[in-house]
């Protein structure tokens, strides 16, 4: 679930316009493993929050952009 979720906050951070449909997917995705009972709804919230943590750390911080000497 947090592979899923990353993925569309990625594509959510670039802009695209098919972030709203990535979006529903990871929702969906995170439906289906419920409905399934292959997850409870915690590990649903912890995918959404470590999907979270890696977006912020690697995708939401400014690149450094170094000057070539």
């Amino acid at each position: 679930m947090a592979t899923a979720f990353l993925s569309a906050f990625a594509v959510v951070g670039e802009g695209n316009r098919r972030a709203p449909a990535l979006l529903a997917w990871a929702v969906l995705i995170w439906g289906s493993t419920l409905t399934a009972k292959q997850h409870y709804v915690v590990d649903g919230v912890a995918g959404l929050l470590l999907a979270m943590a890696v977006w912020a750390l690697f995708y939401a911080s400014p690149s450094v952009s170094r000057s070539r000497v």
